[in-house]
């Protein structure tokens, strides 16, 4: 009798070993729902179905290349606990605690899918079936805390009782301590403590002494030489306690209760946002897995396509072996490959992984292949994999083996993967091949693919007539006599059946009967393929020898070029060290100088004067002896200054902007950032536009800063200066836009405000001298306008 087609095809899934594939996809769920996805994960019917689930891998992928991950962690099964509240059944309050967990979940997986909406559209719409519960989840988190139970906070009578509970309890607890400590009481107890009895509380009393205290008797020790009484003046409160307890607990099932109904009446959005966790912990576990595996999201195809690159069978790879990648490529035309060669060569292993990858690809499952490979939708695989002998139903292994091919001759039809290890084998070679033919045309007639292993010479020469049909073997190195587990598709393979067992130690004179006893056709036959095997094994490692030349041309290009991009960067990576160094410098000079500046205004004084001339006398021969600088500008005539020029300050080396003139005295007054000087126009050069870098909008480009992009204005990026002395800000700004830099910001925003404007023409002075900025401009309106200045900083790699 033919099984159900359920049964033969759930058969299948087992002989290519699809749950191992499940089980190790389920290593990588975060949540308990994820995991059970995983195990149950089944080949969807459905090629749209297929697309969609691994596009929605592919954005995943990309995710994580970004650097960026889903924000899912663990949470727990709550189907049952939905449904339960649905029937009216009241939750208790660990099932709250964990559905509040899923809550967390369910609120910062929303809120970051809607962030990356635009990179990926196909998660977004994942997570667009996650309601907002904000209402719910503060409700749950008033209720419930960190362990399961009921906070103070729940509800106002329920922290009523409770305060209630721990006074009179603490006033019970004193009233026993006094008690235990009385001098007459000192002979009757039995030891000096109050414990609980049936939530009453007692004191231990001898036997011998019970007539003596007044009170109930609630239990005795196992001796019985120690009564527990409460004692009567007790009563009255431990009554009450009992109350309150009581009183307790029937509050806490009033706020169960109101939770359960406010939790059944969201069941429908509820279950809908546990099943996008659910679906989208299955994604992120697929991708975890794709990344261990090193796999790629093949192109898939409608129609009965193969042309799979560097496949490995994945459960090897993840269990550390080093598989032998392989190509298998079908035109159009071939629908069946006869795979032939020795034992142990790798032909079940490499049937296993077509198989098994076909299934991984309607699972919506990345593959190890190369990303250029093709697949076409399998609806359905079979596969007859390995030895079903049966002693129970009294069944041969010939006998299962026929069976399964009836089996798949009942179902199998256009687009399905058809898959048999050493078809009708174990039978007489003439009647089994040419069952086998029969079967294999029939299965190709009907839009079959086909892969089957032979070592049959019959169904060699059959596969190298037939139009749909193509011999393939592994190759084996004649020499060794060893499997070097590489396809080749196109060449039929000798089996070194006599040749292997003569290797093993098998006495010559019985290697020589057996040849002699070979069919002189089918000794013709094995010479003509044993003597193609060994020319196509020499052209294949021709080939192979070739490409790894190739690779370690390609390799050292690759190391030149690395070395070379090594070289440039670290060629930047020293002009960012001198530019900071300098910058370093510059600031401790700006501070000095500074400091000079103020010393000479408070004690405006000849020796003063000279004291600060002195030193920056110094500073200008340390500077110019450690970064010489050539003159800028020309030397001009004192009639042609004008306000507004910029002029090289010749004794100390710096550009300054020239603001006053003094024809009398024949000096300018200069701006140097935020300190003014005064200086003979006879140490002064003018420094036309012409001997200034060109600026991006005078060669036709947009300014620097109109070509940024407007940041977003956040606690780290800003600085606030308001307030401060003018001394302290510029130190304070100078240390942040070097944090800033070398951290890697893109933009700043500087506060300073409006107030007398000193702040502000402080920052935007230092700013237009600083290597760091690029550009710079006045707030925007909901930036803060004038009172705030960004600033676009140069962007270098950390």
């Amino acid at each position: 009798m033919i099984p159900q087609k359920d049964k033969v095809l759930q058969r299948s899934l087992q002989r290519l070993e699809f749950r191992q594939i499940l089980a190790f996809l389920a290593d990588h769920a975060r949540s308990e729902p994820g995991r059970s996805a995983a195990l149950s994960l089944a080949p969807s019917q459905s090629l749209e179905k297929v697309r969609t689930d691994l596009g929605l891998l592919r954005e995943m992928t990309d995710l994580n290349i970004s650097g960026q991950s889903l924000p899912l962690g663990f949470f727990s099964e709550l189907s049952g606990r939905f449904e339960n509240a649905k029937l009216g059944s009241t939750l208790s309050a660990q099932d709250l605690l964990e559905i509040l967990r899923m809550l967390e979940q369910a609120e910062s997986t929303r809120r970051f899918l809607h962030a990356v909406r635009e990179k990926f559209p196909g998660l977004a719409g994942v997570g667009d079936r996650v309601q907002n519960f904000s209402a719910l989840k503060s409700r749950l988190e008033r209720t419930v805390d960190e362990h399961g139970e009921l906070k103070n906070s729940a509800s106002a009578r329920l922290a009523e009782l409770r305060s209630e509970f721990g006074v009179l309890r603490g006033r019970i607890q004193k009233a026993l301590e006094r008690l235990l400590s009385s001098r007459s009481l000192e002979d009757a107890l039995q030891d000096n403590f109050y414990t609980e009895r049936e939530g009453r509380f007692v004191i231990p009393v001898r036997s011998s002494a019970q007539s003596s205290i007044s009170g109930i008797v609630h239990d005795t020790s196992a001796s019985g030489a120690t009564v527990f009484i409460e004692p009567i003046e007790m009563v009255p409160q431990n009554n009450r306690l009992r109350v309150i307890e009581k009183e307790i607990l029937a509050e806490i099932m009033r706020i169960l209760e109101e939770l359960t109904r406010e939790i059944a009446g969201q069941y429908d959005a509820l279950s809908l946002a546990l099943e996008a966790l659910t679906e989208l912990d299955l994604i992120q576990a697929k991708a975890a897995l794709a990344q261990k595996l090193g796999a790629s999201i093949p192109v898939t195809e409608q129609g009965p396509a193969l042309a799979l690159y560097k496949i490995r069978h994945p459960l090897l790879v993840l269990k550390g072996t080093d598989a032998v990648a392989n190509d298998i490529v079908l035109d159009p035309q071939t629908r069946a490959l006869v795979i032939s060669g020795p034992n142990t060569g790798g032909k079940t292993v490499f049937m296993k992984t077509v198989g098994i990858l076909a299934l991984m690809v309607r699972a919506g499952m990345a593959i190890p292949a190369h990303p250029d490979s093709r697949i076409g939708f399998f609806s359905e695989v079979y596969a007859e994999i390995g030895d079903d002998q049966s002693l129970a139903q009294d069944l041969s292994s010939y006998s299962a083996h026929v069976l399964a091919l009836i089996a798949f001759l009942a179902y199998a039809g256009n687009g399905a993967l058809v898959l048999v290890d050493e078809i009708l084998g174990s039978t007489d070679p003439e009647e089994g091949s040419a069952l086998a033919i029969s079967i294999l045309r029939e299965l190709a007639r009907r839009g079959c693919v086909i892969a089957v292993t032979t070592h049959n010479s019959r169904l060699k020469a059959f596969a190298e007539s037939e139009p749909m049909f193509k011999n393939a073997s592994f190759e084996f190195d004649p020499q060794t006599l060893t499997p070097t587990y590489h396809l080749r598709v196109g060449v039929p393979g000798p089996s070194y059946g006599i040749a292997t067992a003569q290797k093993l130690g098998l006495k010559p004179e019985l290697v020589a009967e057996a040849q002699d006893m070979l069919e002189p056709e089918a000794r013709r036959i094995m010479e003509l393929v044993e003597q193609l095997d060994r020319k196509q094994a020499e052209l294949d490692q021709g080939l192979r020898a070739l490409a790894t030349r190739e690779q370690e041309t390609e390799s050292l290009q690759e190391q030149v070029e690395e070395r070379s991009a090594q070289l440039s960067a670290r060629e930047k990576s020293l002009k960012r060290d001198v530019r900071r160094e300098l910058e370093s410098e510059l600031q401790s000079m700006r501070l000095r100088f500074r400091q000079l500046f103020e010393r000479a205004q408070e004690t405006p004084s000849r020796e003063t004067r000279a004291e600060a001339e002195k030193e920056i006398s110094q500073m200008r021969g340390e500077v110019e002896e450690k970064y010489p600088e050539p003159e800028m500008g020309e030397e001009v005539a004192e009639g042609e200054w004008e306000a507004g020029d910029l002029a090289w300050v010749s004794k100390l080396r710096v550009r300054a902007e020239l603001v006053e003139i003094d024809r009398a005295e024949g000096e300018a007054t200069l701006v140097v950032g935020s300190i003014r000087l005064k200086e003979k126009f006879s140490g002064l050069r003018l420094i036309r536009s012409g001997d200034m870098p060109v600026a991006p909008e005078e060669r036709g480009e947009e300014p620097v800063a109109e070509r940024e992009i407007s940041p977003v204005q956040s606690k780290s990026n800003t600085l606030d200066l308001r307030g401060k002395r003018a001394e302290d800000a510029e130190m304070d700004l100078i240390n942040y836009l070097d944090r800033m830099a070398r951290e890697g910001v893109p933009a700043v925003f500087i506060i300073h405000g409006h107030g007398t404007g000193v702040l502000k023409k402080l920052v935007r002075d230092y700013l237009a001298g600083s290597s760091y900025v690029t550009s710079f401009r006045p707030g925007e309106q909901g930036e803060g306008g004038d009172g705030v200045t960004v600033a676009f900083l140069e962007r270098m790699k950390k």
